[in-house]
């Protein structure tokens, strides 16, 4: 097993923004499935509800692409300042790195 010693704030802020972009991805479906069912049902109030469809519709699409860019973006900007702020506790504080906070955080198994 290796331990990793150092995680650079550019690897954080990739592995945060491909995590942080599937979950966006996955609450972005969510988010549309349960507005294009409100739209449908706030279409059923009659032939002038036009653009409460269109507006279920767009929303639900939207979400689709808006969340995931924005839960990447958010991700990888907590991720960054994580891997910077454990590194500067850990120092400050002179943490082993065999201490149970940096083996959570910072281990990784290799082959």
């Amino acid at each position: 097993m290796a331990t990793l010693r150092r995680v650079g704030p550019g690897s954080a802020f990739k592995v945060g923004l491909v995590v942080y972009a599937f979950l966006g991805l996955l609450v972005g479906i969510c988010m549309a499935l349960f507005s294009m069912v409100a739209g449908s049902l706030t279409g059923m109030a009659g032939a002038d509800a036009t653009t409460a469809k269109m507006m279920g519709f767009g929303m639900g699409f939207g979400a689709i692409i808006i969340f995931p860019i924005l839960y990447g973006i958010i991700g990888g900007i907590g991720g960054a300042s994580k891997s910077i702020s454990a590194r500067r506790i850990r120092f400050r504080a002179n943490v082993s790195l065999r201490s149970p906070v940096c083996i959570f955080y910072f281990s990784v198994t290799s082959n």
